[in-house]
């Protein structure tokens, strides 16, 4: 499935919470804008990632502007492995100047 890229955050308040929803979309250079944030998350140090996936987001009751397609779980899974991998590079330069 291509996407279109126009990406737009979803702002909603149920039970006095403010939630965030990308609305997936695909950048000029092939990369999901949900990847983009996963990633800067994941180098920052996060220790979570929640993502929603779903066979056939647009029949999804809820949730399904946001969601991946299941086909898109391997490569969305590579992506986040590379962002681990540059936390812990960037950890590791961190721990050694560390006195």
């Amino acid at each position: 499935m291509k996407r279109p890229f126009n990406p737009r955050v979803v702002e909603y308040r149920p039970n006095g919470q403010w939630y965030l929803c990308w609305v997936v979309a695909i950048k000029p250079e092939g990369i999901l804008e949900v990847m983009h944030v996963t990633a800067q998350g994941v180098i920052a140090g996060a220790n979570l990632i929640l993502a929603d996936f779903h066979p056939a987001p647009g029949q999804a009751l809820v949730d399904g502007p946001q969601a991946l397609l299941l086909e898109e779980l391997p490569k969305f899974l590579e992506d986040v492995q590379i962002a681990r991998e540059a936390y812990e590079k960037r950890l590791a330069l961190a721990q050694r100047y560390v006195k």
